[in-house]
């Protein structure tokens, strides 16, 4: 438990220490706009004019993995060590013009091999796991339903099936009469334990006898470093030497079902999909020498992560490879991008004013992810209507905020219309806005397009957030850390964002003036509002996952250690 006193040492730095100096600006040389908005911003922030860099680039949303490597990542590498501004420089801007995603790898060549043996592995995993179906079927002694056969069992609907049957039979054991317990215990733990692991096994256990709680004490202290050494084998999958050792272990610690789902895993990395970024959320591992492509890479800027002892000593990048914070001054035209700087110059001055809207939908935190997700709205809510004095307006229904609801408006988050805005705002000068759903910023340029980015950008927003493809709802900032670290007045939009956002090398894009501070000159809130005293593990599962299986699971995907 850690004491109010402590409550600084949880949060970023108290001020905000990104300064114009710390800028780098990039820039399409072959779109006249992106050049010139690039020397607009320079002068207008007073970032230094050699900090920025004119590459030559296509005039496209996006590029190949190969062209971003030889046409962004190694001119700025080598004109960065040039000026020798690697460790000057915090913030890269990408500018109007610059491609905004980076397509997939596809199966490279050198990976050919081991996808053939890991699809080959996947085919009799599923097999396996149909036969404990069938089992699962017939575990009280009733045959098992008849099923057409399959020449290619689909591993997710199987995965689908046995978890429908397992439940199933648990419900079964549970309603049994007293007489009946200990025969089904003793017919579905063996099924249990093929299916879940040693693990699902050992954590059921109790005894009220001392001696069958030593035993019990000493199974699950071996269960954790089973657990450790797993972790550290399956990091190196797929494509690592010990691969049969890893897939032995994740069957007998955690089952059929487990090894299914990471041979998927190592499929679709090995495949290449899963490999497309946003542009912007790549460049902020420009100096990560090695990363996995798939999927993402957690962020260690995240706050959450840098003060969680364990995390950080995982996802700490090692020296010489920092992190760097990007953003992007990019929307639907030239004069928009310009009108996003005016603005948040303009209202700095005075600080931004307005109501708060937050579009909750009403899920019950238990429910889901998605509960969770929207209970953070409403604790949002909660923290502004009793440490503020802004005007807070809470929808916990599931429609949307319609046409003509949200006059006033300079702070906004809700969900979910998926590519379709809903004109419901009148945007005051300066707001910082952001829509929660799967494809907002999949174009920023296109006249007819209606994904939320865009659309609130040409209505009048000045900073907001979204994806460029498919991002899984874990890839967004926490609205409360979001919001709450804006509203103090003492952070950048760019330090507000990579402070909370969970990973890099993914699908988010962050659009603004990264130096801007809507609330620098009337804070509306404390660091110690937003960051809880009582300690940090909790919060940290709760942002990156709470299931001991799923931390071990993405180890890979989140990066080596």
């Amino acid at each position: 438990m850690l004491v109010a006193s402590g409550v600084l040492g949880l949060v970023p730095s108290a001020r905000a220490e990104l300064t114009p100096a710390e800028i780098f600006v990039v820039y399409n040389r072959n779109v006249a706009a992106s050049r010139d908005l690039a020397e607009y911003y320079v002068q207008r922030r007073g970032v230094p004019a050699t900090q920025r860099i004119g590459l030559d680039l296509p005039e496209a949303d996006q590029i190949s993995r190969d062209a971003y490597v030889a046409k962004v990542r190694a001119p700025l590498r080598a004109w960065l060590r040039r000026q020798n501004l690697p460790d000057k420089i915090r913030c890269i801007v990408t500018v109007y013009g610059v491609p905004l995603r980076i397509g997939g790898t596809g199966t490279l060549p050198a990976d050919k091999p081991a996808l053939a043996e890991v699809l080959g592995e996947l085919d009799v995993a599923v097999a396996d796991l149909q036969r404990l179906c069938r089992d699962l079927e017939g575990f009280d002694g009733r045959p098992p339903a008849a099923s057409e056969p399959v020449e290619k069992p689909d591993p997710p609907k199987v995965l689908a099936r046995y978890q429908s049957l397992r439940d199933e039979a648990m419900a079964k054991l549970r309603k049994a009469p007293a007489s009946q317990q200990a025969i089904l215990t003793r017919r579905i733990a063996p099924l249990v334990q093929r299916g879940e692991g040693t693990e699902a096994i050992t954590a059921a256990m109790q005894s009220n006898d001392p001696a069958g709680r030593q035993l019990i004490d000493a199974l699950k202290a071996e269960g954790r470093k089973h657990r450790q050494r797993l972790g550290e084998l399956v990091a190196g999958c797929p494509r690592g030497k010990d691969r049969a050792q890893t897939h032995k272990m994740l069957r007998e610690g955690y089952g059929l079902r487990a090894l299914v789902e990471h041979l998927q895993e190592d499929k679709a990395d090995l495949e290449g999909s899963q490999t497309n970024a946003a542009l912007d959320s790549e460049l902020a591992l420009l100096w990560r020498e090695e990363y996995p492509l798939y999927r993402w890479v957690v962020n260690p800027l995240n706050w959450r992560v840098r003060h969680d002892k364990a995390l950080a000593e995982r996802f700490t990048p090692p020296p010489g490879e920092p992190v760097v914070m990007v953003c992007r001054l990019d929307g639907p035209t030239p004069a928009i991008v310009r009108r996003m700087i005016d603005d948040a110059i303009a209202v700095e001055r005075e600080g931004l004013a307005g109501k708060v809207y937050i579009d909750a939908r009403g899920i019950k935190a238990a429910d889901s992810g998605y509960g969770e997700y929207d209970e953070d709205l409403r604790k949002l809510a909660d923290l502004l209507k009793t440490r503020t004095d802004l005007p807070v307006v809470l929808d916990n229904a599931p429609a949307l905020f319609q046409q003509g609801q949200c006059p006033d408006a300079a702070l906004y988050c809700g969900w979910y219309s998926l590519g379709k805005y809903v004109d419901a705002f009148k945007w005051n000068r300066g707001s910082v806005a952001w829509h929660i759903a799967s494809s907002e910023a999949v174009s920023l340029h296109d006249p007819q397009a209606q994904y939320w980015c865009k659309r609130m950008l040409d209505e009048g927003v000045a900073a907001t957030l979204g994806p460029v493809a498919e991002p899984y709802l874990m890839s967004f900032p926490r609205p409360r850390d979001f919001f709450g670290l804006l509203l103090t007045g003492r952070y950048t939009l760019a330090e507000v964002y990579w402070n909370t956002c969970p990973v890099a090398s993914w699908m988010q894009v962050l659009l603004g003036d990264p130096l801007y501070m809507p609330f620098a000159k009337h804070p509306r809130l404390k660091p110690q509002d937003v960051f809880p005293v009582e300690g940090l593990a909790p919060q940290t599962q709760e942002a990156l996952g709470t299931s001991e299986q799923r931390a071990i699971m993405q180890q890979r995907t989140a990066g080596s250690p």
